[in-house]
């Protein structure tokens, strides 16, 4: 039955919806039979219990019942064993669903030697055939429903056609015993069963439907993910995101490498491409290391966002921290080779702006729109002019208060695209940690005598 929906839906064996849910449902399957081995586990051994206790008190009891009772609670602390280290088979299912279908049959089979005929006919046993059908419903597998339902209501008409007589004269005109509600009772047992299955296959569609929805959805995180930032993309998937944005006050990030111009006229495109991947893989850790989102890519420049989309308190302070890991990480590049002659600058600017989706219903950009971001470009241009890697605006500087960075007057410039001054701060880039120890002057030889 599931296959065939699998090929409704269009699934192969190779889908990774069919492979998530192949995985999801063994696991499942094995909890469940887990979970129905405990349940019998204490029903039998409490059922056993009571026997034993009920012989000694009076007698009169069916013994072996108990027995019965026991190897049911033996067989099922086994399963649960198994399954708990890990080993689980699908067949233990269907073991365990004819076992359970079998016990009231093998407990009539114990009576039929020691009760009368009319207590059989009435035995509290007979309804242990519907419930030991409907419990393999819990497993989820529609055949095994059916094949409960068809092997318990075959086992009812065996020994109540069959085996245990009818030739009691008490018998004559009790319902119960006529083959027509004989056959109405199997019916019943089977019918039981039948639901079981469709209740079992309502589940299996309703796990295969979460399972395509969640990989879909890890999909669309991976494909989209590669083009802008987990946080976005957990916002656009939850609908998060609000129709033409919000305000919000933000701290932006602008970097751009300097001298980028140069390098891309003395090297070949692939290989200013290898470097820059290199370089923006690097940086984007760094980001992430301290709760930005990287917004976009220009070029060589970075716009990089603090406060958007995932709210902070301290946007200015781990925005300053990010510019001065970022400087240290291109420094690192450099000493190494793995970017030669590689320089950044960072401008850093705080202020209100609109972030949010837009674009038009073809191609959408989640991105902030106001002057704060052209500000940031425009004092990163600066960086180089006044000999600091990491430049800032007086509201970064003021949101950071007295704690953390060290800012040097830099004193009050024009920027393009304002017209009045901006009062400007350098931050000192970190020394880094790890550069390389000066190597020792040679020993120069004692002087002759």
């Amino acid at each position: 039955m599931l296959t065939k929906l699998r090929q409704r839906l269009g699934l192969t064996p190779d889908d990774p919806v069919v492979r998530e849910y192949d995985a999801q449902f063994g696991a499942l399957s094995a909890r469940l039979e887990q979970n129905i081995a405990q349940v019998i586990m204490s029903a039998a051994l409490f059922t056993f219990i009571l026997i034993r206790f009920e012989h000694w008190r009076r007698g009169g009891v069916t013994v072996e019942n108990s027995w019965l009772a026991l190897g049911l609670f033996l067989w099922y602390a086994t399963a649960w064993y198994v399954i708990r280290r890990g080993h689980y088979a699908p067949w233990v299912r269907y073991v365990g669903a004819t076992m359970e279908v079998s016990v009231p049959s093998i407990a009539l089979l114990f009576q039929l030697r020691s009760q009368d005929l009319m207590y059989l006919y009435t035995t509290p046993a007979l309804l242990l055939y519907p419930l030991a059908v409907s419990a393999s419903a819990l497993r989820l597998d529609p055949r095994l429903c059916l094949y409960a339902g068809i092997f318990g209501s075959s086992q009812f008409l065996l020994l109540f056609g069959l085996v245990i007589p009818r030739d009691d004269a008490r018998f004559t005109g009790f319902f119960s015993v006529t083959p027509v509600a004989t056959g109405l009772k199997a019916a019943y047992i089977l019918g039981v069963g039948i639901f079981g299955a469709v209740a079992a296959l309502v589940m299996q569609k309703l796990l295969l439907k979460v399972t395509r929805t969640a990989v879909e959805r890890e999909r669309v995180r991976g494909l989209f993910g590669v083009y802008v930032s987990e946080a976005v993309v957990e916002q656009i998937l939850a609908d998060q995101v609000p129709e033409g944005g919000e305000r919000r006050r933000v701290s932006v990030c602008a970097t751009d490498i300097r001298g980028f111009t140069t390098l891309s006229e003395e090297r070949p495109p692939e290989e200013v491409v290898k470097l820059l991947n290199r370089y923006f893989e690097r940086m984007c850790e760094v980001v992430a290391r301290h709760g930005g989102v990287v917004n976009k890519f220009i070029g060589d420049g970075m716009l990089v966002m603090f406060n958007a989309p995932n709210r902070v308190d301290d946007d200015a302070r781990r925005a300053c921290a990010c510019a001065r890991a970022m400087v240290e990480e291109a420094e690192r590049l450099f000493r190494t080779g793995e970017f030669p002659g590689l320089k950044i600058g960072v401008g850093i600017c705080r202020g209100d702006c609109v972030v949010g989706n837009v674009g038009g219903t073809q191609r959408r950009e989640y991105t902030a729109i106001g002057d704060v971001v052209n500000t940031a470009f425009r004092i990163e241009g600066l960086t180089k002019i006044l000999g600091q890697p990491i430049v800032v605006t007086r509201d970064v500087r003021d949101a950071m208060g007295a704690e953390g960075e060290t800012f040097e007057l830099l004193g009050a410039h024009h920027v393009k695209g304002r017209e009045a001054l901006v009062e400007l701060y350098g931050v000192s880039a970190p020394a880094p940690s790890d550069a390389p120890a000066p190597e020792a002057e040679p020993t120069r030889p004692a002087a002759g005598r």
